[in-house]
């Protein structure tokens, strides 16, 4: 029967025959109670251990970001800018920025140990980063020239008029300089050395962070942190040691014995479970992840045969695949409660929702549409999936095999970056943090054509192209002016939800378990930080 529970948490992405789940879940209880009996107290003052379905890859803020690597950054470094305020106790460098005029920013920084010299550094290290480039570096192509002004005082020049860099460029991580570090940033080029390499930050013998933790162990299963002393984040958590840890099929059990104070991504089984015991409670974040197929739009791909066209550049066959997809089925029985069904990239209460959108699915219509493109007898397409994805991936293979179109599923794991940007796709099941105040920046990035300008297109993989979509976007980029700005987001989003760039299918809403005595207050970016974790009153 153990064999059978650690089955079942390996399988915990996809859906569970109700059959199977019952009496292995019936065990998992009984046997949490008996080893427990009753909850443990309170941890140790001033500690708190966290059970994360990632961890970190490393601790170098600039290098690739899974999710893991977010949550860990967050505590050891400060955001440029924070463009949420609402987010619970926020804490960043710049106090304020105003564009003013003639392609130029000027930034404010707080007063204290972080100085406008570090953000220079930090732009350079992020440009001349070495081996892979930083997931960073796109938001910085549109940066001439960077002008210390003072400790606190930053100039930042564009080489055009940019009103949206400010917001492009928040989530950049500040470092701290090395001592006596000299460089400079002017013509889009960085003169400044080099610094810190990934071993030494993950190791912890050098600590340029600018956020209220330091790393004292790493490790592929666990990470420890430890608060800094001195004012250098300008917030003091009351937990002063943190332990994050890879989330196991042990981690209700362990939950429940005290051994870890919160636990993120329990699948829906032993999470009524815990919802029974009053020794626990929940927390809910914001339908924020969205999932979507990305599709390969070049005119030839690794799927398509003997160089015939790729049928997912006909625009009524992605209309076909989008109508094959019941979105309410495959919103239902999942690890995330409750999930939205969606055809669109805006929620129900952003301004740019089109509430005209039908989500139903119509399996005639889509296999019309097959056949007026050429394709009557379907297609067969390869299917990789992002790792985490597999209970989505299950769902939308068989609702597309009903039209003709065979889809040949690959779950590659780690591998799945790599393969998606060098194109070795035919459809990929994606999941993005779409920001629902600045939803042109994940179009932007996913949909306009790459190289355009500064950022556009860093991660449109699918090599998709709409002239019409790149104009307004550009227009957008340097709009001053709030109301002409948001009718052409609208004619934007038009656009892409006419012509099927991606297909959307869900947004998510992840769930966290955490001790009784304890209150957390999810963050609109759905990140499981230390500082929205207090003492329950």
């Amino acid at each position: 029967m153990a064999a059978g529970i650690r089955s079942a948490w390996r399988r915990r992405l996809r859906s569970v025959d109700d059959k199977m789940l019952k009496p292995i879940l019936s065990v998992l209880f009984a046997v949490t109670l008996w080893v427990c009996g009753s909850m443990a107290a309170v941890a140790s003052t001033g500690e708190l251990r966290m059970g994360m379905l990632s961890l970190a890859l490393s601790a170098d803020p600039h290098a690739y970001i899974n999710t893991g690597a977010r949550e860990l950054s967050a505590h050891l470094y400060q955001p440029l800018y924070e463009k949420h305020p609402e987010n619970n106790k926020s804490f960043h460098v710049v106090k304020s920025g105003h564009y003013s005029g003639n392609n130029t920013w000027e930034l404010h920084l707080f007063p204290g140990e972080i100085h406008a010299n570090d953000i220079v550094f930090t732009f350079c290290r992020i440009k001349n980063y070495p081996d892979t480039p930083s997931p960073f570096a796109p938001n910085l192509e549109s940066i001439t020239d960077v002008r210390v002004g003072g400790e606190t005082e930053l100039t930042i020049v564009t080489k055009s008029e940019d009103s949206q860099l400010l917001a492009r460029i928040s989530a950049i991580l500040v470092m701290k300089a090395p001592p006596h570090w000299t460089g400079s940033y002017t013509g889009g080029r960085c003169d400044g050395a080099f610094a810190y390499d990934r071993a030494d930050l993950d190791s912890g013998r050098v600590t340029p962070g600018t956020g209220p933790y330091r790393i004292e162990r790493f490790s592929a299963d666990e990470i420890v942190m430890v608060r800094r002393g001195g004012k250098l984040a300008r917030l003091t958590p009351w937990q002063r040691v943190v332990q994050l840890r890879l989330s196991t099929e042990e981690s209700v059990r362990q939950l429940l014995a005290g051994t870890v104070d919160i636990i993120d991504s329990v699948p829906d089984g032993p999470a009524a479970h815990l919802a029974a015991v009053s020794d626990t409670k929940t927390a809910y974040g914001y339908p924020a992840s969205f999932v979507f197929l990305q599709l390969n739009h070049r005119a030839t791909s690794s799927f398509v045969a003997n160089g015939a066209p790729n049928p997912l550049r006909d625009k009524r066959v992605r209309q076909a695949l989008s109508l094959a997809l019941d979105r309410e089925i495959i919103a239902t029985r999942q690890r995330f409660d409750p999930s939205i069904p969606t055809a669109q990239i805006s929620l129900p209460e952003n301004p740019l929702y089109n509430d005209g959108i039908d989500l139903r699915a119509d399996v005639d219509r889509a296999r019309r549409l097959l056949a007026e493109a050429g394709y009557a007898s379907g297609f067969t397409v390869d299917f990789l999936i992002m790792p985490g994805t597999a209970w989505i991936a299950d769902k939308v293979e068989p609702m597309l095999g009903r039209i003709g179109v065979q889809v040949k599923t690959r779950d590659v794991g780690p591998r799945f970056p790599g393969l998606v940007a060098n194109g070795e796709f035919g459809l990929n099941l994606n999941v993005s943090v779409v920001d629902q105040t600045d939803i042109m920046a994940f179009v932007r990035s996913r949909l306009a054509s790459p190289g355009i300008a500064a950022g556009f297109g860093s991660r449109n993989q699918g090599q998709y192209t709409n002239s019409q979509l790149n104009e307004l976007l550009l227009k957008i980029r340097s709009e001053p002016d709030t109301v002409q700005r948001s009718q052409m987001e609208q004619q934007a989003m038009s656009i892409v939800t006419d012509d099927l760039p991606i297909i959307p299918l869900v947004f998510v809403r992840p769930r966290w378990h955490l001790r009784a005595d304890l209150a957390f207050t999810p963050r609109r970016d759905n990140r499981m930080l230390v500082w929205n974790i207090v003492k329950a009153q």
